[in-house]
């Protein structure tokens, strides 16, 4: 094996290989992978180089003793298939063809000066895009690149230079590559500004040009309001998936712990497949739910805050057009934007003329209801109600202009008469679900005990993306209830939030369908709402209360809740226990999981290494029994004089692993010289007879080949002495 010519092909095809690789990382955003995993994503490319690089015979050996480790490994792997999962590293396959792809890019560069040049100008564009951001480019990625162009460019100099002397290629560059390794080195470590060069004209040109681009998307571009839980429609589709989109911007003021839900579109009526918008009304509902809920604490307590409390929140549109409003439910006052929006409320919505102005920036402030603690569900089961001293502290509270008397106490009466007739419904109920109520509901002593129930039986059921579609010949809301509940396998929460609303009907409570945001904003802070935090959710309204959020979706529940001032000190009790009447999935014992784990853990850790070692030690038998049974039969089948010559090569082949080969510029007869006084003469009398038979012109010696056989056991005795290392791989190769 030529060593120079390995090392040299190693200087292109290693570096382009990791270039390779931590480009592909940047653009699947997999670079958290640990250093262990990088170097053997690197392997392949390396194996091949070796392998291109050694004999036939030392090719085969390498090739079966991978693929006897590579059976090993699969039988590990199939015998402990309920134990184990590749699924989760299966995103090391593009990696590992990448290897592949950059060693035949590698080998392309070190035969042909074109593929140097162009793999050179690759390596000069990946860390240009870097810079501006269009990949995510490691510093060991950018290192790589910046090393093949270097010893791409060293390489032609050393082309094009004419020099005397020693001139080969190859060799000057594998004893350059280290200088240039440590040069690259050290110019990384080397401290640089922690801001950045202020690049502005260009900065400022891009970003121009980036937001021309994005206002004339954005005005000549359609609605993209997310369908999974929040759309104008409020179908319930089937197959869904999220694409994780940046939509809007959130910035919580204070600590709200518990998530923040943006309402955006508010559903009334449901025809068995999906919700509609059919109030079309002008009575300010939103703005009268609040006034309610205040004024009714208020009859009932003088601690306003220990059912309700204030949150601040501003809400950015930063890339989604929609003609809804975000907001949560109970605003405590008009919201102030950072531009002109001039939206209304409408049935529940709030809604723009045509769609929100371009990175619209509102301003909100909201009530935070505390109705995970039991004072709450005592004050839901009093008969607090509005009255008008009440109504009009209230309306100080959320410092709403009250022109016209359009929200004065007078109103009321009529805007709890339009909650009935749009948010009411009979849902008659088939009695196999009536049972089931029944049995949840039973102890119950109010409707909101009872949605409590409900809310926590639902969060015991399936959730899923794809649920059945609905059947279509379902066209009421108990045939809905019925499919969903009896018979269908879970859903999303569209499906959850549906189901509870009807529920509520069949009670007779007011409720609606909201579609929306669920933030997971419960601390002070920004937070980037993306697609899929698109949601849908039930509101039930409770006469002399107001709308009360509920979270039936399985997964998505979090309390809201906090101490009162008289249980500041104490334990808040724990929640209302539920019966899983809607036949939740069994669970497995966790003592059972984790000792079923760990017998597992035990099972790979011996088996993974027992089994490939052991195939490999008996490909390593088998090579060797065969391979002297074949190297016999080679030497069986020549004549004298091909004998003769073969056993003269491999005692030549004996002295140079003894580090005593040949030179290049000795003869045979200079050579034996040379090594008689470390060696003696014995081992080294077949090179008289090997000379004569290579220049005599007959072609004849007068050794005889068992001559020579006593030459090469001698020398294979000296090298067992020596070097017993070198001298089993001799055996075996």
């Amino acid at each position: 094996m030529n060593m120079t010519a390995l090392i040299y092909d190693l200087i292109y095809i290693i570096p382009v290989t990791a270039a390779a690789e931590f480009c592909y990382a940047g653009l699947a955003d997999t670079q958290s992978i640990s250093p262990l995993v990088w170097a053997a994503v690197l392997l392949p490319s390396v194996y091949l180089t070796l392998l291109c690089h050694l004999s036939l015979k030392a090719r085969l050996m390498l090739t079966g003793v991978t693929l006897a480790g590579i059976a090993g490994i699969i039988i590990v792997f199939r015998q402990l298939a309920d134990h184990i999962s590749l699924s989760d590293k299966a995103y090391l396959l593009p990696f590992l063809l990448i290897s592949v792809l950059s060693y035949a890019a590698g080998i392309l560069m070190t035969r042909f000066t074109s593929a140097r040049i162009a793999g050179a100008l690759i390596c000069l564009l990946l860390p240009v895009l870097a810079l501006f951001s269009v990949i995510h480019l490691h510093k060991a990625g950018i290192f790589s690149a910046m090393f093949v162009m270097i010893i791409s460019t060293a390489d032609r100099i050393q082309h094009r230079w004419k020099k005397e002397g020693f001139t080969d290629r190859k060799t000057h560059m594998v004893y350059t590559a280290p200088f240039l390794v440590i040069i690259i080195a050290v110019s990384s470590f080397i401290r640089y500004p922690a801001e950045p060069y202020d690049w502005h004209f260009v900065i400022a040109l891009r970003d121009g040009i980036v937001s021309a681009a994005d206002r004339i998307s954005y005005i000549f571009g359609t609605t993209n309001d997310v369908i999974t839980g929040f759309s104008d429609d409020g179908y319930l589709l089937t197959g869904l998936h999220s694409t994780g989109k940046a939509v809007l911007t959130l910035t919580a003021r204070t600590d709200t712990g518990s998530p923040v839900y943006l309402y955006g579109n508010v559903s009334d009526s449901f025809d068995g497949h999906g919700w509609k918008h059919t109030d079309d009304s002008p009575i300010p509902e939103r703005t009268f739910d609040v006034l309610e809920s205040i004024s009714s604490v208020k009859s009932y307590s003088d601690l306003l805050t220990d059912y309700y409390r204030e949150s601040d929140i501003s809400v950015e549109y930063t890339d989604l057009k929609t003609r809804y409003l975000l907001a949560p439910s109970k605003l405590t006052s008009d919201f102030s934007s950072s531009g002109k929006a001039s939206a209304t409320q409408n049935g529940g919505n709030y809604t723009f003329r045509r769609c929100n102005p371009y990175h619209l920036k509102l301003n909100e402030s909201y009530l935070l209801a505390n109705k995970d603690n039991p004072a709450f569900m005592d004050y839901m089961q009093s008969n607090a109600h509005p009255d008008e001293k009440n109504w009009k502290e209230a309306l100080n509270v959320i410092k709403e202009d009250n022109a016209g008397g359009v929200l004065s106490y007078d109103k009321y009466p009529a805007y709890k008469e339009h909650i009935l007739k749009y948010y009411t419904e009979d849902v008659p109920l088939s009695p196999a679900l009536k049972e089931k109520l029944e049995l949840l509901y039973s102890g119950s002593v109010s409707k909101f005990e009872k949605m409590k129930r409900l809310e926590a039986a639902m969060n015991q059921m399936k959730y899923t993306l794809d649920p059945a579609p609905v059947p279509d010949e379902i066209n009421s809301s108990s045939g809905f209830l019925d499919y969903f509940i009896l018979e269908g396998d879970g859903g999303y929460c569209s499906y959850y939030a549906t189901a509870f609303a009807l529920l509520a009907r069949s009670e007779g409570l007011p409720s609606r369908y909201v579609q929306g945001y669920r933030i997971n904003a419960d601390r002070k802070g920004t937070y980037t709402v993306t697609s899929d935090m698109a949601h849908a959710w039930p509101e039930v309204y409770f006469e002399g209360k107001g709308w009360v959020i509920f979270e039936p979706t399985p997964g998505f529940y979090s309390e809201s809740i906090w101490a009162t001032k008289n249980e500041a000190s104490t334990a808040i009790p724990d929640s209302i226990p539920v019966k899983p009447v809607f036949d939740p999935p069994s669970a497995v014992p966790v003592s059972a999981s984790v000792s079923q784990d760990m017998a597992a853990g035990r099972q790979v850790s011996a088996a993974f290494f027992l089994i490939p070692l052991s195939l490999i030690a008996l490909f390593f038998i088998l090579f060797i029994i065969i391979g002297r049974i074949v190297r016999r039969r080679i030497i069986s089948g020549l004549d004298d004089m091909s004998k003769l010559k073969f056993l003269a090569r491999d005692s030549l082949s004996i002295l140079q692993l003894l580090r005593l080969g040949i030179r290049e510029d000795e003869t045979l007869s200079e050579y034996k010289q040379r090594l008689l006084p470390e060696i003696g003469e014995a081992p080294l009398s077949f090179i008289p007879g090997y000379e004569e038979l290579l220049y005599s012109e007959k072609g004849t010696i007068c050794m005889t080949p068992e001559e020579f056989q006593d030459c090469r056991t001698r020398l294979l005795s000296l090298l067992k002495k020596k070097n017993r290392f070198r001298y089993i791989l001799r055996i075996i190769l």
